[in-house]
């Protein structure tokens, strides 16, 4: 997701997590967790909000105004297969 905002304001992205069958799967122990990137002209932070229901919110804040990238990405632990 490629997208312009101001320095200091947060950004959001929703991420919902389904099985193959499209149902939502709340987060529990033993599911890969969720993380958020950011690459751009000055640091980005990311805070992970889960929502209950299966899905998760990814913030992000840039510390200056400019074109970033970010990504949110599942971290896979060894063994898991999808």
């Amino acid at each position: 997701m490629h997208n312009r905002w101001v320095s200091g304001k947060q950004m959001a992205l929703t991420v919902t997590r389904m099985d193959r069958y499209g149902n939502r799967v709340p987060r529990r122990e033993g599911l890969a967790p969720l993380h958020g990137h950011g690459t751009g002209p000055g640091p980005v932070t990311c805070e992970l909000l889960e929502l209950g229901n299966g899905a998760c919110e990814l913030r992000y804040t840039g510390t200056v105004a400019g074109v970033y990238s970010l990504v949110g990405r599942c971290r896979l632990t060894p063994g898991f297969r999808s």
